[in-house]
């Protein structure tokens, strides 16, 4: 049986001053495809956004669509919304603070495996609220301590307050 090629290293410094159309993640040197989303997914990531956008003021954070996170040292993830706490440094080239949420909308093509390795560093990182929602069945999970629990949220609860984060309804509003 033949060897699997090893993929290319990348520096990180490569990667933070180079753009990929879509937007690759960086772990550990290697770059890391993100599968490309369904008009599902897209219309679910517009409808959190402004929803989310509603509450940004008053709870003091900013919601953001796919931007490089970095979760470890040699490790940046893309998010599909995150919500930062303010004040948002707004000329980095990527977010290194701890998100308050994380929000990953399945796309048909995500695999167990590498979802798992994504909120496990969501995890290490300190993120609150580490969402998963899949707008094609209309199913939302939670991963809590290293684990995916299904259910419905009403609410996302912060320090400063909770918003209101009906996923039936935004189910529903698609």
């Amino acid at each position: 049986m033949a060897a699997l090629p090893n993929p290319a290293l990348v520096s990180l410094a490569d990667y933070l001053n180079s753009s990929y159309s879509p937007d690759q993640e960086y772990v550990d040197g290697v770059l890391v495809e993100r599968n490309v989303g369904s008009l599902p997914h897209g219309l679910l990531q517009k409808m959190l956004l402004l929803h989310l956008a509603r509450f940004e003021q008053a709870m003091k954070f900013l919601a953001i669509p796919e931007c490089r996170t970095k979760v470890q040292a040699s490790r940046y993830r893309i998010p599909d919304v995150l919500l930062a706490p303010e004040p948002v440094n707004r000329t980095a080239r990527f977010y290194s603070g701890v998100p308050l949420a994380v929000i990953e909308i399945l796309s048909p093509d995500d695999r167990m495996k590498v979802t798992l390795e994504r909120f496990r560093d969501y995890e290490t990182l300190g993120v609150q609220h580490i969402i998963q929602m899949d707008p094609e069945d209309a199913v939302t999970h939670r991963f809590e301590e290293g684990n995916l629990i299904r259910g419905e949220l009403v609410e996302f609860a912060f320090a400063a307050g909770a918003i209101p984060f009906d996923t039936v309804e935004l189910y529903r509003s698609l």
